[in-house]
């Protein structure tokens, strides 16, 4: 009698261990999941905000952009170059969180020539207006007039975020 008492307590302790491991290992794998869950949900968030930071500083600089162009004055001009230079690095964030995405790469590729045709076009303009050559700032901004670049833009950026 003693000895099967000694058994069965093995067994059970034995058993109750064995529902440890396995609850254990369960609330490691969920822990985990949990993390890499919280993980992506991060790095979504995060290409959704620089995205957002880049259309918002594009569209300062356009708008300090046609500031300067109406006014010509420098802190107009500074406000346009920064609004650029922020946009830049919003660009090269954006580019470095999806660089091991290939879709999003592609995206981010479209996206970073058009933004750079745009700041090309942009500094085209502040030279113009800084050399007082306004026939060439008009016609520059006649050319642009309907905001295609920058509807495309947006058109990307909006895509982007959908896709994340």
């Amino acid at each position: 009698m003693k000895d099967n008492t000694t058994r069965l307590l093995l067994g059970f302790f034995l058993l109750v261990s064995a529902i440890f491991v396995v609850v254990a290992v369960e609330a490691v794998r969920s822990i985990t999941r949990s993390v890499s869950t919280s993980d992506w949900v991060n790095h979504t968030h995060a290409v959704i905000l620089e995205a957002e930071g880049l259309r918002a500083d594009l569209f300062v600089a356009d708008g300090t952009l046609h500031t300067f162009v109406l006014t010509g004055d420098s802190r107009d001009q500074s406000a346009c170059r920064d609004a650029l230079s922020r946009v830049a690095d919003h660009l090269d964030i954006t580019k470095a969180l999806t660089r091991l995405e290939p879709a999003q790469g592609a995206q981010i590729a479209q996206l970073e020539s058009l933004v750079n045709r745009r700041a090309d076009f942009m500094r085209e303009v502040l030279r113009a207006r800084l050399a007082a050559n306004l026939d060439s700032v008009r016609s520059l901004l006649a050319g642009d007039a309907g905001g295609d670049a920058m509807r495309e833009i947006q058109r990307k950026i909006k895509q982007l975020e959908d896709d994340e």
